[in-house]
């Protein structure tokens, strides 16, 4: 048996002395080279069982990390493409955040100063790998609630793919012939250009400050699908949720940006083109998403409902089953949105259904409806998440994260706290029997979701749930005084924003706006607290001169 060596796989590689200090990851020479780490041990892991682990992390992360080629990304020859040295860094930290039960926050940040400082280095350097690696970190800093810090890395990682030409379908490109690509790299090329533009439509949906460069797909820019390699082993897993995963988010964004100005009139709210063009693309979107978790009834969770949706959802590749939960989630977030002005009409005293016509009577009805519905339907799905965690169908189906789902869980309360808190009660004459049945159900279903979002806020210490919790408990605190015929005490000018504390200096705070779909339109809540939004003060204008 041959002497095991004890060099680095870059310095055995290149026939180089290996000298490796205790104190440092990297050997002296990987030091020099700008490297961060090196294998001063060679792995003894076959290849295969690297890959298998890569892809139980990518799982259990929910990322766009599935949409890169586990073997080739997992090489160790880290002389050939020393980026993904870097890449495996992030990747880290984003395991570390997410399993944070299990790791130290301390620790992952470790993993991510690491990542950020090696990654610079290749900055300058349009590729593949580096905007991969930029959003990453940003992915990182999105999850620890400060993506001001990684918003330079995702606005780069942008450009690179303009610079790139990742828009346009590699099979469509001829600048790219002479590369000789395979169509493992094509199949990549287009997933890290799709992983960006998921990542772009998705924090556009919840904040303002989202990166705004565009990178629009090309006509030609095919969708993700599944690739085999030649011995028939799975290299890219399908991505059935492509349609949904593009374009909720894209609508939740442009009915966000119909709301950031506030109307003109009441008028303008019943019947405006825009408004009309955004109910179209809502329901040409809905309808065009096959894997849609719909709860047969609003009112109820049945058996059927439970069955039905394990096969749509096991359907699904197992890196794609996470996506199958949040899109559904998403959609019915939309419906709650597009009706939101047109239910709080029902509100005002200038709205009383008595000096109504029927016309505009059954547009302010039908919003209502669609917003309740869909709010029922957004805590049903929790409740069928919640029965199949406990139940006997425990791991059968992939794990959503809670960042992905609590801001459509925010839509549903919004609706169950204006429907039984603000809504004119006249208004009760003219909605079907079912909404009565829904009314009753309101209470037990909000309180499951306000005990997840407060879950989801112990789990995370970034403080971007916080403002969410606190204005579900004070619109739960109205309810319950409105229940028992309770006068609430008004409190005195409480702006839900969002604490920000630096990364590197916890002691360091900031209040920004709030994350949300939405925000509260401009009402306030308990007599006084308010939403912290750009679109807030001009909202809250506009109905005390309405009402």
């Amino acid at each position: 048996m041959g002497k095991q060596r004890t060099s680095c796989t870059r310095c055995y590689t290149g026939k180089k002395k290996c000298v490796h200090p205790l104190d440092n990851v990297a050997c002296e020479r990987c030091s020099r080279l700008g490297f961060e780490d090196c294998d001063l041990v060679p792995q003894t892991t076959p290849q295969s069982a690297r890959v298998s682990a890569l892809d139980q992390i990518i799982s259990a992360t929910e990322s766009s990390l599935m949409d890169l080629d586990s073997d080739d990304w997992s090489d160790h020859n880290h002389y050939r493409v020393p980026v993904q040295a870097a890449s495996r860094l992030v990747l880290c930290a984003t395991a570390a955040l997410t399993l944070r039960d299990i790791v130290p926050d301390d620790v992952a940040f470790s993993y991510y100063q690491r990542a950020r400082k090696a990654v610079m280095k290749y900055a300058h350097i349009p590729s593949v790998r580096t905007a991969q690696a930029f959003h990453y970190i940003f992915l990182f800093s999105l999850w620890k609630g400060q993506p001001s810090l990684g918003q330079p890395f995702f606005q780069r990682a942008i450009e690179m793919a303009n610079d790139l030409r990742l828009n346009v379908d590699p099979d469509n490109s001829p600048w790219l012939h002479s590369l000789k690509l395979t169509e493992t790299q094509k199949e990549e090329r287009r997933r890290v250009y799709w992983s960006l533009q998921y990542l772009s439509n998705y924090t556009k949906s919840i904040f303002e400050d989202a990166c705004q460069i565009e990178c629009e797909p090309d006509a030609s820019m095919k969708p993700p699908r599944a690739l085999y390699d030649v011995e028939g082993s799975l290299v890219f897993p399908p991505n059935e949720t492509h349609f949904a995963t593009y374009n909720i988010p894209r609508l939740i964004t442009k009915i966000k940006r119909y709301y950031a100005t506030a109307p003109k009139s009441i008028r303008d709210i019943l019947s405006s083109p825009a408004m009309t063009e955004l109910n179209a693309l809502c329901i040409a979107i809905h309808s065009r998403i096959s894997q849609l978790l719909i709860i047969e009834r609003p009112d109820a969770l049945t058996d059927r409902d439970y069955d039905l949706f394990m096969h749509q959802i096991q359907k699904a590749s197992l890196d794609t089953q996470p996506r199958v939960i949040t899109n559904s989630f998403n959609a019915f977030a939309s419906t709650c949105m597009l009706h939101r002005s047109k239910m709080y009409l029902s509100a005002l005293n200038s709205c009383h259904p008595f000096f109504m016509d029927d016309g505009e009577r059954g547009i302010i009805s039908l919003a209502i409806m669609e917003s309740f519905e869909a709010a029922h339907r957004i805590s049903g799905l929790l409740s069928f998440l919640n029965q199949v965690k406990t139940g006997p169908d425990a791991g059968k189906v992939a794990g959503v994260s809670g960042p992905r789902i609590v801001y459509a869980l925010f839509e549903s309360t919004i609706v169950f706290w204006f429907i039984t808190c603000r809504m004119k009660d006249d208004w009760w004459e003219y909605l079907p029997p079912l909404a009565l049945v829904l009314r009753g159900m309101t209470k037990e279903r909000w309180e499951t979701v306000a005990r997840y979002i407060e879950s989801e806020n112990r789990l995370r210490s970034s403080g971007s749930l916080l403002p969410l919790l606190q204005c579900v408990e004070y619109m739960y605190r109205e309810f319950l005084a409105k229940e028992s015929g309770v006068v609430i005490g008004g409190v005195e000018e409480l702006v839900l924003g969002m604490q920000v504390s630096s990364i590197k200096d916890p002691g360091e705070s900031v209040t920004k706006d709030a994350w949300a779909f939405l925000g509260i339109l401009g009402l306030e809540v308990a007599g006084g607290v308010r939403w912290k939004g750009k679109s807030e003060e001009a909202w809250r204008l506009f109905w005390k001169l309405h009402n």
